[in-house]
């Protein structure tokens, strides 16, 4: 079990207080191309470097980076990120959805996943000494496969034995329930749980503008954290797409779920960087900071979601 009130991060074990303005879901350096064999990759670190200065002096102080083995993760990497730019960043462990996964996942027992996610959080990844500060990001699409079932179960058991956050990929489709099921099922503590990409789900099955907003306050009456994290920039979201985002966290505050909503870009194509155009990670804590706080949304409650939410998520205080 990992100290509550401290996270790991690549430099080493942080105290709660020490995280300041968080964006708990980044991909720094990473590799998508199994899917988006023209965008998909980061691996320029002087880019990188650049785009993490721009989020410092934006006020970011903590990243939390969710691209684990199976997305390319570099541990020496995002270290040498941090020392190089004073940003703080979290790396994740355990393993992605099932079209990336390696064939050992399909031979490997749950026991033994559970175990190497343990030990990357308590003793390091490989031979690094780097040690993962949070699970994730493990997920589905719109069903749970085999391979992907078995990581929920190992990922679920590690955090257990842990108590570190875990965060759950929960694109377009609501299988979140499905996913929070199985990891409720092997003792995962859904408080530290993180359910991400709340802003893009839909289901045929809806009929009313008002569901998306009942599958977002029922995660979070799970105990689950309802996270936005498609903020990656002006150009690409429409004012009715960030009014939209808008809306549901309104939804949340008002309905006395603040303290379960997070905001964060997920950049992880080329062209989501400033340097070719995009947002980088600068939106959320500039021009979307800046529309929340014209729809009223007063700057204490943006504090809380931008600082005491990420800090509790990944410390558990």
């Amino acid at each position: 079990m990992t100290n509550q009130g401290t996270v790991n991060t690549v430099t080493g074990v942080l105290g709660g207080d020490q995280l300041g303005v968080t964006l708990p879901h980044e991909h720094l350096i990473c590799d998508f191309t199994r899917e988006y064999r023209g965008e998909g990759i980061f691996h320029d670190f002087p880019t990188m470097a650049a785009e993490l200065d721009a989020a410092s002096q934006a006020g970011v102080h903590t990243v939390v980076d969710l691209t684990n083995e199976s997305l390319g993760r570099e541990p020496r990497a995002l270290r040498d990120l941090s020392e190089r730019t004073g940003v703080q960043i979290v790396v994740g462990s355990s393993f992605y959805r099932h079209q990336y996964a390696a064939a050992r996942l399909y031979r490997m027992p749950t026991k033994d996943l559970a175990d190497l996610i343990v030990q990357e959080i308590t003793e390091g990844i490989g031979d690094t000494g780097i040690r993962a500060g949070i699970i994730g990001e493990i997920g589905s699409d719109q069903h749970i496969e085999p391979v992907e079932e078995r990581i929920f179960r190992a990922s679920a058991r590690a955090q257990h034995r842990t108590g570190v956050a875990l965060n759950v990929h929960a694109a377009r489709w609501p299988i979140a329930h499905g996913q929070l099921d199985l990891l409720e099922e092997e003792g995962c503590d859904l408080r530290r749980v993180v359910v991400s990409h709340c802003d893009t789900v839909g289901s045929i099955d809806w009929r009313e503008p008002d569901d998306v907003l009942k599958y977002q306050l029922s995660l979070a009456e799970r105990g689950a954290y309802v996270e936005f994290d498609t903020l990656r920039t002006a150009s690409r979201l429409s004012d009715p797409e960030m009014d939209r985002r808008i809306r549901y966290i309104r939804n949340l505050i008002d309905n006395g779920f603040i303290d379960h909503v997070l905001l964060s870009h997920d950049i992880f194509f080329t062209s989501h960087l400033l340097s070719n155009g995009g947002g980088g990670l600068t939106v959320a804590t500039t021009y979307f900071a800046d529309r929340m706080r014209d729809a009223g949304i007063p700057q204490g409650q943006i504090d809380r979601i931008f600082i005491d939410n990420p800090r509790r998520m990944l410390t558990g205080s």
